[in-house]
């Protein structure tokens, strides 16, 4: 579950510095306004892949993250009326992608840190002594 709400919480932060890159008020109301339909989207797309199921995995990821953003755009397409303008849909794909990629490569390098060094470990300690 904590991962999932490392996500969430990344949403919130893109919606909160969209906010302020633009000088908007910035309150709950607004943050939400901008966070929701990525919210609608990645639990949509977190449900079809069943991400807690590994929600470190970089595959799942990569499709919630896909999912999410194509899930909000048509979301924003029907709120506005028209298409969302191409460099907010190219943010929204850079930075979530570096947040639920960025994320996940640090965990999968802290297990890897982790297991080599216990294999260290292992193979002194079964290691003969030389005299």
């Amino acid at each position: 579950m904590p991962w999932l709400l490392l996500d969430v919480a990344w949403i919130c932060l893109f919606a909160i510095l969209g906010r302020e890159n633009h000088a908007d008020a910035l309150t709950p109301l607004t943050v939400f306004a901008v966070a929701w339909p990525f919210l609608v989207g990645y639990v949509i797309s977190a449900i079809v892949v069943n991400l807690p199921r590994s929600p470190r995995g970089i595959r799942r990821g990569a499709i919630v993250w896909i999912g999410m953003v194509v899930i909000a755009m048509a979301i924003r397409t029907v709120e506005l009326g028209r298409l969302p303008e191409q460099a907010f849909v190219i943010v929204a794909l850079v930075f979530l992608g570096a947040g639920m990629f960025g994320i996940r490569l640090l965990a999968m390098f802290v297990v890897w840190r982790r297991r080599r060094k216990r294999n260290a470990r292992i193979a002194a300690l079964t290691e003969p002594d030389e005299l």
